[in-house]
């Protein structure tokens, strides 16, 4: 009778729907290179829905990444420093999936309008010991720079 119990029990937990097969999520694999091929190690790729963030990970030593996703509609995007962004805009995505995207980067960086360079004046602070002992008041600075 034990046996029967322990069979039963066995049988119970090995067929239920918490423990069968019935995942219902999507992997999301590829490699990211360069315009000549080689791998990109540590390239940031992003998920995201209706322009929220759901997931990420970085590519490995052989640029390679994965990622594991419920079925929908997502936006990858995929940054490396010194390269330009690749978007990749509506990948759907269906139940019990494989889906391979292999990315290729270019690193012709067209430089970004929100960056500059900003040249001002010297720094207040005079560091060299020849002129210790001057004491500015604050009109004299906002003439003077």
């Amino acid at each position: 009778m034990r046996w029967f119990v322990l069979t039963f029990f066995h049988f119970f937990i090995c067929f239920s729907p918490a423990y069968s097969q019935t995942d219902s999520t999507v992997v999301i694999h590829g490699t990211i290179q360069d315009q000549v091929d080689e791998p990109l190690i540590g390239a940031t790729v992003k998920v995201m829905r209706d322009q929220a963030f759901i997931k990420g990970t970085i590519s490995d030593v052989e640029g390679k990444y994965s990622l594991r996703l419920e079925p929908g509609r997502y936006d990858l995007e995929f940054q490396y420093a010194g390269f330009v962004t690749v978007k990749i805009i509506g990948v759907s995505l269906s139940a019990r999936q494989f889906e391979s995207l292999d990315v290729k980067m270019d690193n012709n960086v067209i430089p970004d309008r929100d960056e500059f360079m900003c040249f001002g004046p010297p720094p207040l602070i005079d560091f060299d010991p020849g002129n210790t002992g001057a004491t500015f008041f604050s009109y004299e600075i906002r003439c003077r720079y």
